[in-house]
């Protein structure tokens, strides 16, 4: 079982490994490398050392990458004498040291992530965003605004996008045909994030915009999920700061405590009238792993989101491995 997507993933993980499910780590950290650096350098979090994804055209285009099925443009930024991999720029906190160290990592990076490809039987992703930016010349998703990290932020190079749900059901299909072309018993699991995912350029208030993400996020994964035998979806989050549920109780932040407990409801019901003992008895090994994600989300009601820009942006000097 593998993982990729937004933040919530993270928890995905942390979970599946702690109730002993078979978790797939296709980049694990080098020994040399102390346990308690591992997350400062991208290892642990997902099932390989990609960072965020947090839309489903990053996820395509990193499957396109893995494959050898399309090439980009500008993909290595330079900043004061230091490089980063514009595919996952916070991987490595002080940059690499030349260009060429880059591009050797990242084939490394991208061996790996097609082997998780091959070989996973359930890949769950994390639904985040549907805002991105994007190279004009190329078409390159980026998982975060060019010059945050490194590079320099040019809106005559890179243009702000806004996905619908058209647009994320067919950079998933896209991804899946590419996918389940090496590896045909893959299944997937969709799930958004119980966290508020305000998106980056929008002039309404952050509710607004996260109920609008969140309902674009949520067509497009229940059109999947009717379209496809191979995929389900685990909807996690009402729109948290909705004040139409009068009856749940509201945390500081304005997110609803009983969110999850609702969508676990409701995930029960469609697949045997909420009960655990009929998902864990059904033959189908995707509704199995989707009660085990299902169980593992309903102990996890308050997701804190990392925020790895911050740490990457700290300005520490320090060193790791690449």
């Amino acid at each position: 079982m593998a993982t990729a997507g937004s933040d919530f993933a993270r928890t995905i993980r942390r979970e599946l490994i702690s109730r002993n499910c078979n978790y797939f780590d296709a980049e694990p950290a080098p020994a040399m490398l102390p346990p308690q650096r591992h997350d400062e350098f991208g290892f642990g979090q997902f099932s390989a050392r990609y960072g965020r994804i947090p839309t489903v055209a990053q996820l395509r285009q990193l499957a396109e990458r893995a494959f050898g099925l399309r090439t980009f443009e500008e993909t290595i930024w330079e900043s004061d004498g230091r490089f980063y991999d514009v595919f996952r720029p916070v991987v490595e906190p002080n940059g690499y040291v030349s260009a060429e160290e880059v591009g050797h990592c990242r084939d490394s990076h991208l061996r790996n992530v097609r082997r998780l490809f091959e070989e996973a039987h359930v890949l769950v992703f994390a639904l985040g965003r549907t805002e991105a930016w994007r190279s004009r010349a190329d078409g390159l998703v980026h998982p975060m605004r060019p010059g945050t990290v490194a590079g320099t932020f040019d809106p005559e190079t890179y243009e702000h996008v806004v996905f619908a749900a058209d647009d994320v059901v067919a950079d998933f299909e896209a991804f899946m045909a590419i996918v389940r072309g090496a590896n045909p018993d893959i299944k997937f699991i969709l799930t958004d994030s119980p966290a508020s995912a305000v998106e980056m350029t929008d002039d309404r208030s952050g509710t607004s915009a996260t109920n609008s993400a969140r309902e674009v996020l949520r067509t497009a994964a229940e059109t999947l999920r009717a379209r496809y035998d191979c995929i389900d979806y685990l909807r996690t989050g009402e729109p948290a700061t909705s004040s139409d549920v009068p009856f749940a109780v509201r945390t500081g932040d304005g997110r609803l405590d009983e969110d999850l407990e609702m969508a676990m409801d409701a995930f029960f019901s469609e697949h045997g009238e909420g009960s655990v003992e009929m998902l864990a008895g059904a033959e189908d090994p995707a509704l199995r792993l989707a009660r085990e994600a299902a169980e593992m989300l309903m102990a996890r009601q308050q997701e804190i989101c990392d925020d790895l820009m911050t740490e990457a942006a700290k300005g520490e000097d320090r060193e790791g491995p690449s």
